[in-house]
């Protein structure tokens, strides 16, 4: 989860669910969520761009201009993921049409 002062909300990136995985065989979520800070309105949001496979937890997350980088994290093997993610978020994704 990071804030992203430019909008004023807060970006959550993935996550866990135990549960989950006897209805889906898995319990990484590779969900994208944003908070309005000033309205407290929540927006699930799709992305576009490279195709991203499976979901993940326990990872870093921070901003770096306008974008929102995640590192690292597990994954449902267990193993610790080493890629590095970008969501350009200048091109607020995050809006609705």
């Amino acid at each position: 989860m990071v804030h992203y002062p430019p909008e004023n909300m807060l970006v959550i990136y993935g996550g866990r669910n135990d549960t989950m995985y006897a209805l889906k065989s898995t319990y990484t979520y590779n969900d994208l969520m944003v908070l309005n800070l000033e309205t407290l309105c929540w927006l699930a949001v799709s992305t576009y761009g490279a195709n991203i496979q499976g979901g993940r937890y326990a990872h870093s997350a921070a901003i770096f201009q306008d974008q929102m980088l995640v590192f690292g994290g597990m994954s449902d093997s267990g193993y610790s993921e080493d890629d590095m993610r970008a969501l350009e978020l200048s091109k607020k994704p995050f809006t609705r049409s």
